[in-house]
């Protein structure tokens, strides 16, 4: 059953081979934990057990490491079995570390929410980002990432978008969306 966020609490316990771990809900937990992989070149065993730390402290039985990991992909993508990756055709409209920045202002702007200063679960985070409306500086750059160059365009529109695109390019780097664009269609329209 999907999580619906006005009736069900959020998960704060996981449960493997019958005991319970409390998880650190917290949002910036799950940011962290994705910065850590986009600096990351290669997986690391002692990563592993870094992360189950992070997010369950350190009294963590060996058989339990497993049905924890697989716990953290569930939580991580709020109660949804992970997708497979795709492999993109076009450049993503949407990274949630290189848009921080613009998340949080976003969050200021809409909720008058200060991310610094704030626990938020990770669930009820992520319901709010998709839940911003047009009107933001976040929603203007997937805007301008998403437009396409129209055939009726000037060629000052054309270099002005191209300008823009690439002044708000993502590029190269790894890809850290985790699929969140698809869920953002509040931003887009």
């Amino acid at each position: 059953m999907k999580f619906n966020i006005l009736i069900d609490d959020p998960p704060e316990i996981a449960e493997v081979n019958g005991r319970e771990y409390a998880i650190k809900t917290d949002f910036k937990k799950v940011l962290s934990y994705l910065q850590m992989l986009h600096e990351k070149a290669e997986s690391d065993p002692d990563d592993t057990v870094f992360v189950l730390a992070m997010f369950f402290g350190k009294e963590i039985r060996k058989d339990d490491i497993q049905g924890l990991i697989d716990f953290l992909k569930w939580y991580i993508n709020r109660g949804e079995e992970p997708k497979e990756e795709k492999k993109r055709k076009k450049e993503p409209l949407f990274d949630i570390l290189i848009d921080s920045g613009r998340i949080y202002s976003a969050f200021f702007q809409v909720y008058h929410i200060n991310l610094r200063k704030v626990q938020l679960h990770w669930w009820t985070f992520m319901e709010l980002l998709e839940g911003l409306p047009k009107g933001t500086h976040l929603a203007e750059v997937i805007d301008i990432r998403g437009r396409k160059f129209e055939k009726y365009m000037k060629a000052a529109e054309k270099n002005e978008l191209a300008e823009l695109k690439k002044h708000y390019a993502i590029g190269e780097q790894k890809d850290t969306s985790m699929g969140l664009f698809e869920s953002l269609k509040g931003i887009t329209g």
